[in-house]
């Protein structure tokens, strides 16, 4: 066994204060001077120097750590083997993360993990990015997910393993009646007229935007502070200024707000990260979370969806324009799996990410025959159509949110009526959320009816959604397609 006064004096370094550790350790700020005292006793050399609040290391404190990194990442790999022989785990899995990750990421590998190991304790923790770095090395946590910074550990600490997650993509987000709220993608140096609305000063985000904004040019006129996204959202959606929001943020208040890609360089993006201790890679409730992780993020992840140009030299003709629907073609599969995903987040805000665990998406429209539709190009929007007997059934419409209030849902519908009718359906039918709306009110405003008494295959299609009735009623819905239906307003 390693002495725990070693892992001490490692969490000092790393905190650099005996109040930083205390807290990372949950021991009293004597409790940890003790340790300290009581080590470079047994040692006979001095570890540490009072500066003001922090401490500094002595040279052979800093020796000692150095020689004994080694230490605790073999031990760590050790305990991983004998609990992989034994059969067991360790018993529980603690996870640290940003706010966002804490909210977007993690809760999809709790459940994972929980009904892998129903016997461990699984335990979320959110947290600022420094924090959970103290936290993952003092031992509160064993998986940290944070936001890249040049303030966390470098690459080739060997106190830690890294690798990259993901890339989470930052868009403008503006009230739903503002002048860019249209556009398809806007150049950030187009927004430097604009009030803006920022995080606290020192920050992460702050100075990713403000650095951001730099570059492209201008310093952004700071009006408003805000810690919390929903705080943020708020004063945007008030008309108070724009804001840099990441993809993976859930901004409340969906229909107030619109999110605007940018495109061009610079595109700010955040780099997120996992951490976990030297050697711990290999236990199994951490090898587990690792490899969820990887997938969640895969699935979160949306594509940086740029306007085409024709060549550097000419700007973009960047004007709402009218979208184009077509029938799938082979360059569109790999897509369609990342809009579902990024889709389904909208209900997962609602209902909670339990109440889709487990589903893996693409399943019904990968076997069930019938025909896809898909919006743009490259796709950012697609409709899977069920063709049973004489009707068509919409079997799933998704756009993926960051693109959305541009009449993707709308033209991917009126397509679908049309290509039904081409070949030979004489209606659409659909079913949905009776009071989610975005779901059976939208569709209401689309010609759809309600089926107050559905039968045969659309019966049967409620029937299989018995496990989404339990969230929230369902209703089946139809629309005759005898004649062209123009939107209802």
């Amino acid at each position: 066994m390693i002495d725990p006064r070693l892992h001490v004096l490692q969490v000092v370094a790393q905190t650099g204060t005996m109040a930083g550790a205390a807290r990372a350790l949950d021991y009293t700020p004597s409790a940890v001077s003790h340790q300290l005292r009581s080590l470079s006793r047994e040692l006979g050399v001095p570890l540490f120097k009072p500066e003001g609040r922090n401490v500094r290391l002595t040279p052979a404190a800093t020796l000692l750590l150095r020689r004994s990194d080694g230490l605790f990442a073999h031990w760590e790999e050790i305990r991983g083997e004998l609990q992989t022989a034994g059969g067991v785990g360790a018993g529980r899995l603690s996870m640290a993360g940003f706010s966002t990750a804490a909210s977007a990421l993690l809760p999809p590998v709790a459940i994972a993990a929980m009904r892998q190991f129903p016997e461990s304790l699984i335990q979320i923790v959110e947290a600022d990015p420094n924090e959970c770095v103290d936290m993952l090395l003092s031992g509160t946590v064993d998986i940290a997910v944070v936001v890249g910074t040049g303030q966390l550990p470098s690459a080739d600490d060997p106190r830690f393993v890294q690798q990259s997650l993901m890339d989470d993509t930052l868009d403008l987000l503006v009230p739903v009646d503002h002048p860019l709220a249209g556009r398809r993608s806007i150049r950030l140096e187009e927004a430097a007229e604009e009030s803006w609305i920022l995080d606290r000063p020192g920050s992460p985000h702050h100075e990713l935007v403000v650095s951001a904004c730099l570059e492209a040019g201008f310093t952004p006129r700071h009006v408003h502070r805000v810690v919390e996204w929903d705080t943020g959202a708020a004063l945007v959606a008030a008309g108070f200024g724009v804001a840099l929001v990441p993809r993976l943020a859930r901004v409340p208040g969906v229909n107030d707000l619109v999110r605007v890609p940018l495109r061009g360089d610079p595109s700010p993006v955040r780099h997120v990260r996992v951490l976990v201790r030297g050697g711990t890679s290999g236990q199994p409730e951490i090898a587990l979370a690792l490899r969820e992780l990887s997938v969640v993020a895969a699935r979160v992840s949306k594509p940086i969806i740029a306007a085409s140009h024709a060549d550097d030299d000419h700007e973009v003709d960047d004007v709402p324009t009218t979208p184009v629907t077509r029938l799938i073609e082979s360059e569109d599969v790999s897509r369609l799996p990342l809009i579902e995903a990024a889709a389904d987040r909208l209900l997962i805000d609602l209902f909670g990410p339990e109440a889709f665990a487990g589903v893996t998406p693409g399943e019904a429209r990968d076997a069930a025959p019938g025909f896809v539709l898909v919006a743009e190009r490259p796709c950012v929007g697609f409709a899977q159509v069920v063709e049973t007997g004489r009707a068509a059934h919409l079997q799933q419409l998704a756009v993926d949110p960051s693109h959305g209030r541009r009449g993707l849902g709308s033209a991917l519908v009126q397509s679908c009526c049309e290509e039904a009718v081409r070949r030979g359906h004489t209606e659409l039918t659909l079913t949905t959320f009776r009071d989610v709306a975005f779901n059976a009110p939208w569709y209401a405003r689309m010609g759809f009816s309600v089926v107050e008494a559905p039968s045969g295959v659309l019966a049967q299609h409620l029937e299989d959604e018995q496990d989404l009735a339990r969230l929230m009623p369902r209703v089946a819905m139809r629309r005759t397609l005898d004649k062209p239906h123009a939107q209802v307003q």
